[in-house]
């Protein structure tokens, strides 16, 4: 991942397209991207059971979509990228789950138009690696999610940090300040595809608030706290049994409440709380 500084527009539909034939080899493959989604599908399977209705925000190339269904859960999977679609159909065809899993293409901004289509809300629903750091208008997001979730309903979001533990160490040790501080003003452009794109960057306790009074937070964990980010792991390909050494490790020190804000994203669980969604309405 690549930092710029200065005005220049953001793309993020052609962006997303340029890198959709390319992600799964690229992160989810990886060794560390591959431990980082099984990190998240823990909590998923945990907050998540056999015939449960959940939508996916920002599907990408369906991993987590194909990881549900597997399991008895029927996914309605969104992403606003047509190649990422694309990818994620051709997965969901081969492993046998179009009745399991219905894509749409369909922005987070957008999410009213799902609250119309739908007879019925849903029983759970999430975003894994970022994809709410795209969005400028969070709260109107929120109020969307209050809508679509069935009392008691839980969220789950993996967001990127503004205080990522690695990635600073990593760029003050290479003598990168202005790279390693880039994160802590809570804003900047990330390259994705050649293209840059505006991100925005919190801590845990930043990010709940948004949530409220729609939510009640249930849990926070960071998640790759002292184990490289997976737009790194090119570095470390030599360092493959160092990583396993530290995944246990990591594991356990990410799941602290002292260490939550510091990973380089972090997990974060919410239960929509039927009683405030009524008196803020």
């Amino acid at each position: 991942m690549h930092y710029i500084y200065g005005n220049i527009e953001s793309k993020p539909i052609e962006a997303f397209n340029r890198v959709s034939q390319s992600y799964d080899t690229d992160f989810s493959k990886t060794t560390l991207g591959h431990h980082y989604r099984e990190r998240v599908h823990e909590r998923l399977d945990i907050l998540f059971r056999p015939g449960m209705l959940v939508l996916d925000i920002g599907c990408g190339t369906g991993d987590d979509a194909i990881h549900l269904a597997r399991r008895g859960i029927h996914v309605i999977a969104c992403d606003f990228s047509p190649g990422m679609l694309n990818r994620a159909d051709e997965k969901i065809k081969l492993a046998g789950l179009c009745r399991e899993i219905e894509l749409k293409e369909l922005r987070a901004e957008s999410l009213a138009n799902l609250i119309e289509e739908l007879p019925m809300g849903f029983d759970g629903l999430y975003t894994n690696f970022g994809p709410l750091n795209l969005l400028e208008n969070l709260p109107e997001f929120v109020r969307f999610n209050a809508w679509l979730l069935n009392p008691g309903g839980q969220a789950l979001h993996v967001v990127m940090s503004s205080h990522p533990f690695f990635e600073t160490v990593y760029y003050f040790f290479h003598g990168r300040t202005q790279r390693a501080m880039a994160r802590y003003k809570g804003h900047a452009r990330v390259i994705v595809g050649g293209t840059p794109l505006q991100c925005w960057f919190y801590s845990p306790k930043e990010f709940a608030k948004f949530f409220q009074p729609y939510f009640a937070l249930e849990r926070v964990e960071a998640l790759g706290l002292i184990l490289p980010p997976p737009y790194l792991s090119g570095h470390f390909r030599r360092r493959r049994k160092l990583y396993k050494t530290l995944m246990p490790i990591d594991k356990f020190l990410s799941r602290l409440s002292v260490f939550s804000g510091f990973g380089d994203h972090f997990i974060i669980e919410f239960t929509r709380n039927e009683d405030i969604l009524r008196s803020a309405a």
